[in-house]
């Protein structure tokens, strides 16, 4: 059986503006029998050879264990991002198939515009913030003309990157929405700050999959008075794995993204749903992530989100995201002194961020960029944020 085949491996069509760039990934995943990756794996992970995704059990994934393995192998599974030294340089690449059309101008006016009124409304309200030195963007370089950035998820190969994407530091003001968190709604700004008190007493994955995730797609459901809801992923984050040694900690991501792109949609919903995908592409449907701290009331790394309104399309950059069994796709942003970001201070458990990732209805936000970041206003000894997040599909 062809190797493809073996891991039910659910490809991403390269639909980016140019179909011609370079996927450096594909050149070893998946992995074809007899290759040096795949004696590799068949050695030291067995596992990703053998195991296939099944929808009627989403959250049965053995990626847990293998990064619990890794460890005990004295390797982390986790995404390490190149540093910008070993990004080639504008004079290595000299080809430019996407020069700044007129259009972009245009779009950068309307950013300015849209821009100028948040700032309006922000003087009005009063609202305090905070210069964080280090809030991390995409850097970009011409490479990404030719090659499309790509994160890979799969378990630790050490002859292999694990993404073509370096990161650049900026200063950023991030303005704290305590105390006018109505202010902002998930159809106008792409996310909105909601109180629900989870219940939870033990944050394992068995009491998760148990009450939690079956609660909130309760309130989901009421909330948008939906005729289906699915909660088809969860990650608890923390740089701590001390924390609870039982427990899968996957640390916060620090720097500017979005989960999923419209063209990755159907990917998803092939994936989890594949007998719904058509029908729920026929109707008006939402991903959203809901973000809950498990440590108050301040967090030393907490989640920032970015106002839909001060967007342009081209400071997203499509990005691959590959796992074992499928590819996504996601957005990394490029900066922009527009971009206007917001989290609350003094969050606690009760309380929640709830963002788009996507909405087929484009009359309304459709995405929300967001970065956890080092909060320089928290207090001496906050220990380290430990968090929750859930993705769920909605269909109206």
């Amino acid at each position: 059986m062809a190797a493809s085949q073996a891991f039910d491996f659910l490809p991403l069509q390269n639909k980016s503006k140019d179909p011609d760039l370079v996927r450096p990934w594909m050149s070893y995943w998946p992995p074809q029998p007899g290759s040096a990756v795949h004696e590799w794996f068949r050695t030291e992970f067995p596992e990703a050879l053998e195991w296939s995704f099944n929808p009627d059990k989403p959250f049965d994934r053995p990626m847990k264990g293998w990064k619990q393995k890794a460890r005990t192998l004295g390797k982390d599974c986790a995404v390490d991002l190149l540093p910008p030294t070993e990004i080639p340089t504008a004079s290595m690449i000299t080809l430019d198939r996407n020069p700044t059309p007129i259009k972009e101008q245009e779009e950068e006016l309307g950013q300015r515009t849209r821009c100028n009124e948040i700032d309006q409304n922000l003087r009005v309200l009063g609202l305090r913030s905070c210069d964080v030195t280090g809030f991390n963007y995409l850097d970009w370089s011409p490479r990404y003309r030719i090659e499309k950035p790509f994160h890979s998820r799969l378990p630790v190969l050490d002859c292999l990157s694990r993404s073509n994407v370096a990161t650049k530091a900026y200063t950023v003001p991030v303005h704290d929405v305590a105390g006018f968190e109505d202010y902002f709604s998930l159809a106008i700004s792409g996310f909105q700050f909601i109180v629900c008190p989870s219940g939870m007493v033990e944050w394992s994955d068995a009491e998760i999959q148990r009450l939690y995730l079956p609660s909130m797609r309760l309130w989901l459901q009421e909330h948008f008075q939906a005729s289906f809801v699915y909660i088809y992923s969860y990650n608890l984050r923390c740089e701590d794995p001390k924390r609870s040694p039982s427990v899968d900690w996957t640390v916060p991501v620090p720097f500017a993204h979005c989960d999923v792109t419209p063209d990755a949609i159907y990917t998803h919903l092939k994936l989890y749903l594949p007998g719904k995908a058509d029908e729920i592409r026929a109707r008006r449907h939402r991903f959203v992530n809901i973000w809950r701290p498990l440590t108050g009331p301040y967090q030393d790394m907490p989640l920032a989100v970015c106002d839909y309104r001060s967007l342009k399309h081209s400071d997203l950059v499509a990005s691959d995201a590959v796992l074992t069994h499928y590819c996504g796709e996601g957005y990394d942003v490029r900066y922009s002194p527009y971009h206007r970001w917001f989290y609350k201070r003094g969050m606690d458990s009760d309380e929640a961020i709830m963002f788009k990732l996507y909405d087929s209805n484009d009359l309304e936000a459709s995405l929300c960029p967001h970065a956890a970041f080092k909060d320089p206003s928290a207090p001496v000894g906050t220990p380290k944020r430990a968090s929750i997040e859930l993705r769920a599909i909605i269909v109206d």
